[in-house]
């Protein structure tokens, strides 16, 4: 059993927060397009945290580039499965170290990356806010199956009522942001979530014992995620 929120801050209140906190660091004496930057680098927390992303930048020899962020939208387990899947990433680390799933966390990616301007950031959250609200709620049942290769192991989605709804949540976020001129891609591949990769041979029996003792069927509450980064370092762990 799964549920995903549908029902976002307001819309009018995410934009109004944001021009409001633009507006504050402008006064505040900061360049409107450093405001722009950092509120966007910061996720939108706030003034104090875009405030502070600034200082500790100052030296930054491209603060003042224009430089877009790169996004992109992930479906986070939480609730059961998502806590057994962080015992799993613990101690598949403690027992065999480090692999290509350590790299990040349990998810299932809905999007290639792409690229948005700091200041169509309102625009972007209100896109993907608008298109979650009219989707409705969506189907009770997700059903994940196991799979394990010579070199991956992973949970997938089947083709089911699930599915459809979040490829169709990403696909309407995609529309909404051509209307900002910002182009999203959804993911091409099945959706998944990696659950070890980019491991030694010899690890995979014990890497495939320790996700075998996660409940593919245990509740889950799916979040939508959208996370950016800094363009000039998508080819480093961050």
């Amino acid at each position: 059993m799964a549920a995903i929120p549908t029902k976002p801050r307001n819309r009018s209140s995410t934009m109004k927060q944001a021009s409001d906190a633009l507006s504050v660091l402008v006064e505040m004496g900061f360049p409107r397009n450093r405001a722009e930057k950092a509120l966007a680098a910061s996720g939108e927390q706030g003034v104090q945290a875009a405030a502070d992303w600034i200082l500790a930048h100052v030296f930054d020899p491209d603060l003042d580039k224009p430089v877009a962020r790169d996004y992109i939208l992930y479906a986070y387990p939480g609730g059961d499965l998502g806590s057994q899947l962080e015992e799993l990433w613990a101690e598949s680390l403690a027992q065999c170290g480090r692999n290509g799933a350590h790299k990040s966390f349990p998810h299932i990616t809905l999007c290639q990356f792409f690229n948005c301007e700091d200041g169509k950031l309102p625009q972007l959250l209100r896109g993907v806010a608008a298109s979650v609200t009219n989707m409705g709620d969506p189907p009770e049942k997700y059903v994940l199956n196991f799979y394990s290769s010579g070199s991956y192991i992973g949970l997938f989605l089947e083709d089911q009522p699930a599915t459809q709804w979040l490829k169709a949540i990403v696909q309407n976020i995609a529309t909404e942001l051509t209307k900002i001129g910002v182009k999203m891609e959804p993911h091409k591949k099945q959706l998944h979530m990696t659950l070890a990769y980019q491991f030694h041979s010899d690890q995979q029996k014990t890497l495939e014992a320790l996700c075998r003792k996660v409940d593919p069927h245990a509740p889950v509450k799916w979040e939508l995620r959208l996370y950016s980064r800094d363009p000039r370092v998508g080819s480093s762990e961050v």
